[in-house]
């Protein structure tokens, strides 16, 4: 096939609309995260004045309630309201997740370098013991460390 013929087939292909950031307004996956990612920093910053309960309020009447009109999530079991508990716990949320997040990123690409870089038996031990890692079930994990470390 001739470089012309190529480009005249290629021409023809339908072509997908490229977004941009222009198009990202038309997506709407993008403007569903988007409103999302808006209510949660809402949310971090204006928690007190949405909490219909303080977080941190011990019921003891009102414990494991299912939830109602009163409590819209319910109540746990010392009573305190859960909502208002999920409320407050987006501050922390928005901040620990980007921090782990980086944090994955760069460790991640630091393995990628060293392994692309060096390659060999390097490259064979890292991609093994990321593998392990990735296979590795996280609650497993997670016991293990406490089994090791004790429930402090």
């Amino acid at each position: 096939m001739s470089a012309h013929q190529w480009q005249a087939a290629v021409g023809t292909w339908p072509r997908r609309p490229s977004l941009g950031v222009r198009g990202l307004g038309r997506s709407p996956a993008f403007l569903i995260g988007a409103a999302l990612l808006l209510f949660w920093l809402v949310d971090a910053v204006a928690w007190p004045l949405l909490a219909p309960y303080d977080p941190q309020a011990v019921a003891p009447a009102e414990t494991l309630q299912a939830p109602s009109a009163d409590h819209w999530f319910g109540t746990d079991d010392l009573g305190r309201d859960v909502f208002s508990r999920v409320l407050a716990g987006a501050t922390s949320v928005l901040t620990v997740a980007p921090a782990a997040a980086l944090l994955a990123v760069a460790v991640g690409v630091a393995i990628g370098l060293v392994a692309g870089y060096l390659g060999g038996a390097i490259d064979e031990v890292l991609m093994r013991v990321t593998d392990a890692l990735l296979a590795f079930p996280l609650v497993v994990g997670a016991v293990l460390v406490l089994a090791v470390t004790g429930v402090s």
